[in-house]
This record gives structure tokens, sequence and C-alpha cells, in this order.
């Protein structure tokens, strides 16, 4: 593109390309190609413009472009394959300079673009933030959705800026669209940022217009409430619903995030589980190893299994799962510590074994170095479950790389931490009222015991001669009991009864509620005492 037409192109004023790298960038977003048949020509024509605007800001002051022109060409150029560090740098910078001048839409658009090309400098981004905050009152629901999207992939926060950003979104909850919705809940879960009352106000916003959301927005969604904890069944039930009417348009990461908020909120339905894992695996070349992993985590939380679970670990024992880039060591770990989960409980199948065999070979090969310590506790149970089956190749190594030693040292670790945390603190008080009640009825307890060689953590242990291992109680939380199904326990919390009855004598488990009338905490420990006498 040389010679006079680059020289022209070059030489255009700068709101002529501005103008230009704005409508291309709307085309884009309708799916049009801008450019049509140039094919690489649009690339050299998108240089020249970004290089022809930053060479604008050396002329006269009147002949630089204003603060619109900037931001229409920095939201422009962010929608094609084009990069230059030093290029953003100098108009992001001459954004700044005319930050009194911008308006809200023209700050969010640069936030924006900025996200969607990595780009970060702290001072840059805080100014723009700033001037944002200042423009609020004359502010659009979708500026200050993507203003916070973009803070927010980019990792810069400030709680006070984020509060009156949010409180912002809120004031125009009425005119505001399902994708504005879902990309706050999504930027307030990534800052930590939580007040229920702004949440709830969101979440039921993103209710009320299911009618027109994507799954995307669906998906992130339900993230974004899973990572708050923030729970409501008719909600949750609605949201879960739209998914699964979306299906066919769903991507597969929108699935295996999904799936992950279910069973993180407690909420299972086996048809809405298995729909999306059947999707999945439809579009398994689409998939990444994480949402591989995430799906078969979100099982051994709820606790599901079946012949779609069998398709599953069969895809991924067809993976190939020596590309650390590909299926990194939290994948692993996620993967084969759910595996354990479901044998615990008794959801077993030689397409699992298989599946925990391919991945323990790959764990082996790695060494210790490469996990961290609860990545290693997690491992440290998948080995307990293959001693215990018997299956072979799916043990930690206890040869070269000493897998088995570091895990196994990492487990004891654990679970001295719980049992000196729970001789330390104060602890649940349904956990006290039960110790309580069985030292009035004469019965030895201790807060935080270990049992079995490997030191398990127990609540509470109750020892007497007649059960020389000890009787533990265990006093179910909040977390460990579905909201929906009511009452049934998850998969964590199973396997973690199944590890105890393995140490102990006995296994008493009771609700917080139960833990405070005394009559029945001694009832139930004497009834599984005479049981264990037997």
């Amino acid at each position: 593109m040389g010679g006079v037409g680059g020289g022209l192109m070059a030489n255009a004023y700068p709101q002529a390309w501005s103008n230009s790298f704005n409508a291309c960038a709307k085309l884009e977003q309708r799916g049009v190609r801008a450019g049509g048949g140039l094919g690489g020509g649009m690339s050299i024509i998108t240089a020249v413009g970004a290089s022809a605007m930053a060479g604008a800001l050396q002329k006269p002051l009147h002949s630089q472009p204003d603060s619109q022109a900037l931001a229409n060409t920095l939201w422009g150029l962010s929608y094609f394959d084009w990069h230059d560090e030093n290029i953003i740098r100098v108009l992001a910078h001459a954004m700044v300079q005319r930050i009194n001048s911008s308006t809200s839409q023209g700050l969010s658009n640069v936030l924006w673009a900025l996200a969607k090309f990595e780009w970060y400098d702290e001072s840059t981004v805080s100014k723009l933030a700033a001037g944002m905050v200042e423009h609020i009152d004359s502010s659009e629901p979708q500026g200050l959705s993507n203003t916070l999207w973009a803070l927010a992939k980019l990792g810069w926060y400030d709680e006070g800026v984020v509060s009156k950003l949010a409180a912002g979104v809120v004031e125009h909850i009425d005119s505001s669209e399902p994708q504005e919705f879902s990309n706050v809940l999504w930027a307030l879960a990534k800052f930590g940022w939580y007040d229920k009352g702004v949440v709830s106000k969101l979440a039921a916003g993103m209710v009320e217009r299911l009618a027109s959301s994507e799954p995307q927005g669906l998906s992130n969604t339900l993230w974004a409430l899973a990572k708050f904890g923030w729970y409501d069944e008719s909600v949750v039930s609605k949201l879960a619903a739209a998914m699964v009417e979306r299906i066919d348009s769903s991507k597969p990461q929108d699935f295996s995030n999904v799936l992950w908020a279910l069973s993180t909120l407690r909420w299972y339905d086996s048809g809405v589980y298995d729909t999306l894992l059947v999707t999945l695996l439809d579009k398994r070349d689409q998939a990444a190893p994480q949402d591989f992993s995430n799906a078969i985590y979100s099982c051994a939380l709820a606790s599901h299994g079946g012949i779609v679970v069998d398709g599953l670990a069969k895809v991924i024992s067809r993976q190939d799962v020596s590309k650390p880039r590909g299926w990194m060591e939290q994948a692993l770990a996620n993967s084969l510590y759910a595996w354990s989960v479901l044998g615990s409980i008794g959801i077993a199948s030689d397409s699992l074994s298989a599946m925990a065999q391919h991945l323990m070979l790959e764990v082996n090969g790695r060494g210790p170095a490469a996990f961290q310590s609860l990545q290693l506790t997690q491992l440290y149970l998948a080995h307990l479950v293959a001693e215990q089956v018997g299956l072979q190749g799916g043990r930690l190594s206890p040869g070269k790389g000493g897998m088995l030693q570091a895990a196994a040292e990492r487990h004891l670790q654990g679970q001295a931490e719980l049992q000196k945390r729970a001789k330390q603190s104060e602890g649940a008080a349904g956990v006290h009222q039960a110790a309580a009640a069985l030292q009035e009825a004469g019965y030895e307890v201790e807060l935080g015991g270990s049992i079995g060689q490997d030191k398990f953590h127990a609540e509470l242990l109750v020892r007497h001669e007649s059960c020389p291992r000890g009787i533990t109680v265990d006093i179910l939380s909040s977390a460990d009991v579905f909201h929906w199904p009511p009452g049934q326990l998850s998969g964590k919390a199973r396997q973690i009864h199944a590890q105890i009855k393995q140490r102990c004598d006995g296994l008493v488990v009771l609700s917080e509620a139960d833990a405070k009338q005394p009559g029945l905490v001694v009832q139930q420990v004497e009834k599984t005492m005479r049981g264990a006498a037997m």
C-alpha cells in the first residue's frame, strides 16, 4: 500500500480515520467482516491509520484529534487483529490529557479497548476510572457495565470507585440489558466486591430479561452468584432452565462454568446435569482441558454418576495430558480428586478407573514440585482410594520424584492444622453443645481428635472402652447440604464420612439443629456404640 495511495492515507485527517475505525468496528460487532475481500490489505490500512492518529498528536493543537476521536480510534482498533504497544500508549496518554473534555461513553470505550488489548498502566487506568466516576450522572448502563468489566479484566481495583459504579448500574436497572447485568455481576465477583442488596437486584433484573439473554451471559451470571455464595432457589432454577433452552448455541466453557456454579451453589437436577454434560461431549473438539476438569469435579460435588459421566471419563482418558499448558496441574488434581470422591461414595466404573490411571501416570511424571499444597492433598486422597480398590497405576509413585511422600506429608500437615484450629478456637456452637451434652453424660470427648495411622481429623471424638478406635461425631455445616434437593449431602461431605468410617468404630452425623438437643446427641452416640460392639 505504498506510493501515492499510502501517502494519501497517512495524511488523512484524524477525524476521517476515527470515523473509519468506528464504522468498521460496528460492522464487526454485527458479524460483518470489515474490509470485505481486502484480506491482508485491511491489516495494512489499520496499521497506517493507527500510526497516522499517533502522528497527528505531534501537529499543532488545532489539528490534533479530540477526545472523541481518540476514544473511537482505540475502541475501533480493538476489534482488529492489530497491536502496537507504543501507539496504544501514546493514544491512551493523550486521552488522559483530554479527560476534562471527554464523555462518559468515550471514557468507558477507552477502558474497554485497553482491556481488549490487555494493555495496562496503573496511572492511566486510575485517571480514566476517576474520570468515569466524575461523569457518572451522565453515564448510561452500557458504559458503566463496560467500565466495570474492563477494570476487572485489567486487574485494577478501588473499592470506592467500584462501589459508585455499581450503585450507578442499580440506579439504571430498569433500562439495562441482560449483558450489562451479567458483565457487572462477573466483574464484581472478580473484584471480590459484595453487597447483598446490589447483587440481589442485578440477579432479579437478569431473570426478568431471560427472554433476551445469551448463553454466555447466563453462564457468567451463575458463575458470579456461585463466587458470591448468593442463592435463591427460584432465580437459580430459572437461570439453569434458560441455559438448557439455549444449549445448541452455547460454548463448552459455558457448560462447564454452569455445572461448576450449580454444584457450588448446591443445586442439583440430574436431567439438567446430564443435558449439559451430553452437549459438552458433543462439542468436545471445541473444549479446553479445564472444561472437562470442571465438569467431572462438579459431578463429584453433586454425587452425579451414570452413563454420561462414564462418557466424560472416556473422553478425558483419550486426552493428551502431557502438555502442561493444556492440562495444567489444577485440572489434573481436580479431576483425580473428583474420581476419589465418586469412588468413595460408590460411583465406580471401568471408564472412571481408566481415567484415573491415565491422569496419575502424568502426575507421577511431573513430580511434587509442580503441584501446590492443596493439589497434593487432593492427589493423596486419590491415592488412598486407589489403594482401597486395588487400582494398579492409580497410585502415587513412592520412587523417583517422591510424589507419594510429598503428598502424604502435606496431607498430615493439613490434618494437623485442622486439629489445631479445632482445639484453639471456639468452633461451631453445635460442636461445643454436643460435646457438653456428652461430657454431662459421662463420656470422654476430644475436640479436634485424630483417628487412624494418618491422623485423620475428627471434629468431635468420643472415647469409650467398648470402642477402642472411638466414635466420631460430625456436625453438618450449611456447605455440606444441598439447597436443592433439600437434605442431599455433597459428595465432599460423603467422602469425608467414608474416610472416617474406615478409621474409627462408628460415625454419628448430626445437623446443627440436632446438635443443640442434648438428649438426642447422647441417644445417637449410644446407639452407634451398641452397633459397633455387636
